[in-house]
């Protein structure tokens, strides 16, 4: 079983306001549950071909809070492009 989950937002071009949304729902639970450090959330665009969309990955823990519809579990995402939502930002070793 991994400790992440990932949800696709849809079209890159489509899903900005819906990425700034989610960051700023992320970040008030992040804080409203005193910024534990296993509450992490990244994004990256990824493409199939024509279309750029955009994939979040949330740590397990942060979508028990959450609880974001349609999401399914992961791996750990591979850090390539991947960019800081919210939450801890050294989760992963690094801050993106």
């Amino acid at each position: 079983m991994t400790n992440w989950v990932s949800i696709n937002l849809g079209d890159a071009l489509l899903a900005d306001y819906q990425l700034i949304k989610l960051q700023k729902n992320l970040v008030d639970l992040y804080h409203r549950h005193g910024q534990p450090n296993s509450f992490a959330a990244y994004y990256r665009h990824e493409s199939n071909g024509l279309h750029c969309y955009i994939r979040v990955f949330l740590t397990l823990e942060f979508q028990y809070v959450t609880k974001l519809q349609n999401t399914a579990q992961c791996e750990p995402p591979e850090l390539n492009d991947l960019s800081f939502l919210a939450g801890n930002p050294d989760y992963l070793g690094h801050s993106c």
